[in-house]
Order: C-alpha cells, then sequence, then structure tokens
C-alpha cells in the first residue's frame, strides 16, 4: 500500500520518531511499541518526497513509502470487528484522534465493506497520511478497505492499477513484488 509518511514542518529535520523518543511513553498520543515494530519490521521501499498541505494550511513533508497494509497501524481493527486500536493515539479526554467512529457506527463499517468488495485504482488518488510509526492519521478507511481486500483477495484491480502507476510514487514493479498486500 503506499503511503504518505510525513515529517512536521517546525522542525523539518526532526522525525516523528525522533520527537517520540524524547516523550514519555504514556504520554497522550503516542505510539505503542507494538505498532511501531509492526511498521518498522514490514518490507517497504521508500518513493518521492512530497509536501501536502493540510486544510488549516499547515505544511508535511513527507515521502511515499510503499509497505504491506498490515505495517499500518489505522484507528481501528476492520479483521476484528472494526473495534478501536489498542495503543491508538487518543485526545486528552480519550478520544481517538480519528474523527469517525468505525466501531459504532454501522454507515462508516458499511463504506470500509464496500470498498473492499471493489478495492481498484481508486485507492491511489488520494494514498493514506501515515507517521514515521505507521500510524494512520489520514485515509484509515482506505487503509482499513486495503486490509480487508488484501484477507479476502478483491485487490486484483488495485494491484494492477499500483503496477501501471508505480512510477508515479518512484517505485518499480520488483518492488511492489516483494511487498507482500502491496
Amino acid at each position: 500500500t503506499p503511503a504518505e509518511e510525513t515529517k512536521t514542518e517546525d522542525a523539518p529535520n526532526e522525525t516523528s520518531r525522533e520527537k517520540e523518543k524524547k516523550r514519555d511513553s504514556t504520554e497522550v498520543g503516542v505510539a505503542g511499541h507494538t505498532m511501531r515494530e509492526r511498521f518498522d519490521n514490514a518490507v517497504k521501499f521508500y518513493g518521492f518526497d512530497r509536501t501536502i498541505t493540510l486544510e488549516n494550511g499547515t505544511k508535511l513533508k513527507g515521502r511515499y513509502v510503499l509497505v504491506d497494509a498490515f505495517g499500518l497501524t489505522p484507528s481501528h481493527d476492520p479483521i476484528g470487528n472494526f473495534v478501536k486500536k489498542e495503543g491508538y493515539p487518543t485526545t486528552k479526554d480519550g478520544q481517538s484522534i480519528n474523527d469517525r467512529d468505525y466501531e459504532h457506527s454501522k454507515a462508516e463499517q458499511a463504506k470500509v465493506l464496500g470498498i473492499a468488495q471493489v478495492y481498484d485504482g481508486r485507492s491511489l488518488t488520494s494514498v493514506p497520511v501515515v507517521s514515521n510509526e505507521g500510524l494512520v492519521y489520514g485515509g484509515n478507511g482506505r487503509t482499513m478497505a486495503g486490509q480487508i481486500a488484501a484477507v479476502n483477495g478483491t485487490d486484483t484491480a488495485y494491484k494492477e492499477a499500483l503496477e501501471e502507476n508505480a512510477q508515479i510514487f518512484g517505485f518499480t514493479n520488483d518492488q511492489i513484488a516483494n511487498v507482500p498486500n502491496a
């Protein structure tokens, strides 16, 4: 799955991993070790650099990363009935930083399941935005749909589209072939 790994603009040379090392592991919003290890241990390749602008005007520098769909950590577990992922960052009041309630909203679950049934090149038009630890900050629904599609085998059209467009992200077809559940 291509994802966009980001660095914050306030300290462009400091990655989120470096910032995390400075924080106490019990601090709100810090990635759990299992999540970080999942991303660190996943097969991945790095593509082109890119800068995105958030709705509030903040610019984030990042790069495309081709990584196993299960190396990423979305806010909820689509294989486990959409329960919240333990250790996923929360706000000070204990709410997920994700603004969608996939755990309780049948409509949001249905959207994800619908995308997973016909998982294709449309998922490449807006790839997930993730931290250096593999936490999905933008594109949780698409990430969960990709994970479901990988399990169900409904991602053939997506894989074909990824191979056809690999160069846009800075990847090769050989790299795609070497990443499980790319």
